[in-house]
């Protein structure tokens, strides 16, 4: 994992992008993706497995070293984050068939044993019922104080809108949070 930021992601960003520009009133950095865009079950059947939990293990390492980043340039210790998933997109198919199950639990394991306490919030939107029965599933996979930082909001825009205006300018979100900020995504090397 010692070089993951140096290796070269930029197909997958391309294909899956993550923006590392949204901060929080206080200035706290925030990783955002949609991750009903990724298509677990292709990537699985393809071989790609591997890759794709790579690639995730890449953003986490990409939205700590963002952290760690901007505490120096800001002048304050951000020690957290906030990660932000859309999970517009998201079916049963493609993100929760039994060949994708390996992959959502080694996210959550690797994210646990690797960046534990690394989020203020999880926040997740426009989950559908279907990932709501799977995340409690899963949920026993995480520890106590990330069970805590998670935050699900269904496709009710109004609610989860709300709850992210508290917490950012809507200035600083992109449209698929419910802000009116243009997202410019990472760049691929």
């Amino acid at each position: 994992m010692d070089n993951i930021l140096q290796e070269d992601w930029s197909s997958w960003i391309r294909k899956y992008p993550i923006s590392l520009n949204i901060r929080d009133f206080e200035g706290r950095p925030t990783m955002s993706t949609v991750i009903g865009r990724i298509d677990f079950r292709k990537h699985v059947l393809n071989g790609k497995k591997d890759e794709l939990d790579r690639y995730i293990l890449y953003c986490y390492e990409r939205s700590l070293y963002n952290i760690h980043h901007v505490s120096k340039l800001s002048g304050k210790e951000f020690v957290d984050g906030y990660l932000l998933l859309n999970l517009f997109g998201y079916t049963p198919q493609r993100h929760a068939c039994l060949a994708c199950m390996p992959s959502w639990v080694k996210l959550i394991q690797n994210y646990e044993r690797h960046y534990p306490q690394s989020v203020t919030r999880i926040i997740m939107i426009n989950t559908p019922k279907i990932f709501q029965q799977l995340f409690q599933i899963l949920k026993p996979l995480l520890t106590p104080h990330t069970a805590k930082a998670v935050r699900v909001y269904d496709v009710n825009k109004e609610e989860w809108k709300r709850e992210l205006l508290r917490i950012f300018p809507e200035n600083n979100l992109p449209p698929e949070f419910g802000g009116s900020r243009p997202n410019p995504r990472i760049r691929a090397k």
